[in-house]
């Protein structure tokens, strides 16, 4: 029997591609349970190419020992630690809704999604990192845990209320055995503190950092770095927000300054410190509202796109069961998410035509199907002209479409697991060859023109 490679230890069944990071691929599965229960949830799987590199399979076993200690409603649960095929992956919950960079990269912070809402969607992050920062191990002791990557890309908000802090891969620990290699900088570095950035000893306000430079974006409405951030720069006074402009209060430029001190002791000492900071400058909006409210904003939002998300999984979900039953194949589909734009503000509205996209499947309705390679009908081609030698030239261009779309699959797909070194031992023995070869039958070189040379006729 061939191996299905959307099948992991017999109950999780792969059915769409959420992410692909630099580690690992994320995906949306099926989880089977007796009597027929199926269950959403979402696997986070260790690339196949980084199998063979201890540091980094160690690394993955890091973050899915700290995400099985986590327990917060702020905080992704993690229901599984598991090996499939000599692969890991962890089993987390399925939250339906988008990232807090998916809200950005749609209406950024004008409109419906004001800042207040942000605002509450903040304060319920520092609510999880407080808890993962006070984490203890089984004797007790303070583990010292640091995210180390809190940006929006790793806000998770649903639809119906909860806000969640996602994806532990990075974090550290005080008595971790992983150790970060040398000029290696892990994390985003649009949110990430000097300390962090320069190598040097970080701390729980290191994420806190990246929460003030979230707070900044919020009340000043555009991005803190429109490229490579310069954080030589933070040595001096961070620029004022604007917030007084747009109607916010004036003291949030003092928060964020303090939130964003490029000395880490002038930082708040805690989330939970940050974070009623943050209450109290609620209550000085005046819209407050809650989690609740901001999943009935973000449900309105992006209704057509939860629509579409959700007829792309309804049709999963039915051709598994036609796959199950033997009458069609089965096939994963990929939904990514869109990055968000350097300037924050609602983009401009751009027309589009109405009524359905063309073709089955297409990039404007996010479902793009990945598994098969790009098969053009022969039944839409034009007729074949009269002349029979030029007949043939549909027939290449099928085929020269049908190898670049195996060039475009194979080469996103990646080599199967194990193929690796059989590659490298292929590509070592033609470069033999090839040297051989230029020994034997060297190049000719290049014939000059001599002045010796016999002159053209009719010239003495």
């Amino acid at each position: 029997m061939v191996e299905d490679p959307t099948e992991l230890a017999g109950k999780y069944k792969l059915i769409a591609e959420l992410g692909r990071g630099g580690m690992a691929t994320v995906y949306l599965a099926v989880q089977r349970q007796a009597a027929s229960v199926k269950k959403l949830v979402v696997v986070k799987q260790l690339r196949s190419d980084m199998g063979n590199d201890t540091d980094l399979v160690e690394m993955f076993l890091e973050e899915a020992r700290l995400a099985a200690r986590l327990s917060h409603p702020n905080v992704v649960n993690t229901f599984e630690v598991a090996e499939a095929g000599g692969q890991y992956f962890l089993a987390m919950e399925y939250l339906d809704g988008p990232s807090l960079q998916a809200v950005l990269t749609k209406i950024g912070f004008s409109g419906k999604f004001s800042f207040a809402h942000y605002l509450r969607v903040i304060i319920d992050v520092l609510a999880g990192l407080q808890h993962a920062h006070e984490l203890t191990d089984f004797d007790g002791s303070q583990l010292n845990l640091v995210h180390r990557d809190v940006t929006p890309h790793n806000v998770m908000l649903t639809y119906d209320g909860r806000i969640k802090l996602v994806d532990f891969g990075i974090a550290k620990a005080a008595n971790s055995a992983v150790e970060t290699r040398t000029g290696v900088i892990k994390g985003k570095v649009t949110y990430m503190a000097p300390e962090q950035a320069f190598g040097d000893p970080i701390d729980r306000r290191t994420d806190l950092y990246a929460i003030g430079v979230m707070l900044w974006e919020a009340a000043a409405g555009t991005r803190r770095w429109k490229g490579v951030p310069n954080t030589l720069a933070e040595r001096g006074e961070i620029p004022p927000t604007g917030a007084v402009a747009r109607g916010l209060p004036a003291r949030i430029d003092a928060i964020c300054a303090k939130a964003m001190s490029y000395d880490i002791e002038g930082r708040y000492e805690a989330a939970a410190t940050f974070r009623d900071e943050l209450v109290a400058l609620m209550r000085e909006l005046p819209d407050q509202p809650s989690s609740d409210d901001v999943g009935r904003v973000l449900a309105e939002i992006f209704a057509a796109d939860r629509l579409r998300r959700k007829d792309v999984i309804d049709g999963q979900l039915s051709a598994l069961d036609a796959s199950d039953r033997g009458d069609e194949e089965f096939t994963l589909v990929v939904e990514h998410e869109a990055e968000a734009p350097q300037s924050m503000h609602k983009p401009k509205s751009r027309r589009e035509p109405e009524g359905p996209p063309s073709g089955p499947r297409s990039r404007r309705d996010g479902r793009i199907r990945e598994a098969a390679p790009a098969v053009l009908d022969p039944t839409l081609a034009a007729p074949p002209p009269a002349d029979p030698r030029r007949a043939l030239v549909p027939v290449l261009g099928v085929v020269a479409a049908v190898a670049l779309g195996c060039a475009v699959y194979f080469g996103i797909r990646g080599p199967k697991p194990g193929a690796t070194t059989a590659l490298r031992r292929r590509r070592r023995r033609w470069k033999h060859r090839k040297a051989q070869l230029f020994r034997l039958f060297p190049p000719r070189p290049r014939r000059l023109s001599s002045p010796f040379r016999r002159p053209p006729r009719g010239l003495k």
